[in-house]
């Protein structure tokens, strides 16, 4: 079956903000990655891949830092889907792990999350928490939106006031997007800088495009960085690090 790349995003920011996703339909299936992420005052790293379909050869699909032998559940005989996530949050270095399985009847949530210590006399882990549970599935066939969101329900009541919610909450939420415009249910949105948006074009209709508004553009093309550098814009911004339009 033929093998599609619906969408992919890789910025390598200054001040130590970096991003990588990708997203394959691979026999009319989504598989939606997380290459690596690192935000200031978000996490120090996340990596993660979810399998709407687990019929596919998991290994080809892992993100960086993460190994399929790692997680030998994804073998089990009924498994259907996966959804697979390492990350780092920079409050009290505390590292985490979500492992969701769907199986023939149930879906097993796995989260783990520990602290690191490396004392003069010693070095151990600390366990911060360790759930284990499993939600009843909602539908014969792999996993659907009503169970992501039901997983999402039961992590919140789980995780009330840790920051890796919002991280896993994110990303679970984008890949049930991604879920439903594979099925129809939703159109994509596109960002106006989206390639999609100009991969028919022309050199000389994009020159045409972009000239006609290139304010508009200059506009959206600085919100963007603006958003991927957590530049805060109620402080001062050094002269050196303003953005300034090519066409002023």
């Amino acid at each position: 079956m033929e093998e599609i790349a619906t969408y992919g995003v890789k910025s390598y920011i200054q001040y130590n903000d970096t991003q990588d996703k990708y997203t394959y339909v691979k026999n009319n299936n989504v598989i939606y990655g997380i290459n690596g992420l690192e935000k200031r005052a978000y996490c120090n790293y996340l990596y993660g891949v979810c399998f709407e379909s687990t019929s596919v050869p998991a290994y080809e699909y892992f993100p960086l830092n993460m190994y399929e032998e790692e997680y030998p559940t994804l073998k089990e005989k009924d498994l259907k889907s996966a959804m697979l996530f390492k990350i780092g949050t920079e409050e009290e270095g505390i590292h985490h792990s979500l492992q969701i399985y769907k199986g023939k009847d149930t879906t097993r949530v796995m989260y783990h999350s520990k602290r690191y210590h490396d004392d003069v006399k010693d070095y151990y882990e600390e366990v911060i928490a360790d759930e284990k549970y499993s939600l009843p599935n909602l539908s014969d066939n792999t996993i659907s939106s009503e169970e992501i969101q039901n997983i999402l329900l039961s992590l919140q009541e789980r995780l009330e006031g840790n920051i890796v919610l919002d991280i896993i909450s994110t990303e679970l939420n984008t890949f049930d997007t991604k879920i439903n415009i594979r099925k129809g249910l939703v159109q994509e949105e596109l960002a106006p800088l989206s390639p999609k948006l100009f991969m028919d074009k022309s050199l000389d209709e994009i020159s045409t495009l972009v000239s006609a508004n290139k304010e508009d553009y200059f506009n959206v093309m600085k919100n963007q960085f603006e958003l991927a550098t957590n530049i805060d814009k109620s402080s001062e911004i050094p002269e050196n690090r303003k953005i300034k339009s090519i066409y002023s």
